[in-house]
Order: C-alpha cells, then structure tokens, then sequence
C-alpha cells in the first residue's frame, strides 16, 4: 500500500495490522523490542521500562483493564508460536544461516519447555 504526498512515495508496512484483543498490541510491540534486546544484562528490567513508556502513552488513547494487562504473558508466547510457524514456512530448513538456527531453535525450545521470552511476574504486578 502507498501514499504520494506531495510527489514523493510513502510505504507503509501492514504486517502487524490486525484485528485483535488490545493487549495483543502491547504484545507485539514488547516482542519486537525483546527480540532487538535479549542480549540486554537484564531482560527483566528492559520490559519493565519499555512496558511503562509504551503504556504511558497507550492508555492516553485505551485504558486497559488488570486482567488484559495479566494476559500479557499468553500473548507474548502466541507472538512467539506464531513467528516461530512463519518462520519455519518461510525459511530454506536445510540453508539457514547460524544466527537463524539458532534463533529457530531457542524459539523452538522454549515454546517446547512453555518458557517465556522474559519473565513478567514481578513486572505485571507493578503496572
């Protein structure tokens, strides 16, 4: 999809567009900024930061509820089956490159061990 404004071409990037619960916005956006950050010292510490500047601002426009903000763990590993499927179509199995394999199989792991990508719990708590 495009815009042209004043004479200059403008994309926008609809991956992420969807009809959802709210919370699976916040979810997205926490998964996207922890898959750039995992190698933070404190992976922990890095959401709860991000979570309370994102939120900041999103409930100027949505006030979400205690029992959305405590599905956010359930959200984040749907986020993280579903790159986890894509990725498997979309990827040559047998050509990855090592940072791909790895990836696949940490995310594999942990979807097979039910692990969070980031433990939540002290975190949600303080919302």
């Amino acid at each position: 999809m495009f815009l042209e404004v004043w004479s200059e071409l403008l994309l926008f990037d609809f991956d992420n567009c969807e009809y959802g619960h709210y919370i699976s916005d916040i979810a997205i956006a926490l998964y996207a900024a922890l898959w750039r950050s995992l190698d933070h010292p404190n992976p922990t510490q890095f959401s709860e930061r991000f979570l309370r500047a994102l939120l900041r601002g999103y409930r100027e426009e949505h006030e979400l509820s205690q029992a959305e903000i405590e599905a956010l763990p359930l959200f984040l590993q749907l986020r993280e089956v579903l790159i986890y499927t894509v990725t498997k179509k979309m990827l040559d199995l047998k050509n990855l490159t090592p940072i791909q394999a790895r990836l696949l199989a940490e995310r594999g792991n942990r979807i097979r061990k039910n692990q969070p990508l980031v433990d939540l719990t002290a975190v949600l708590k303080s919302l």
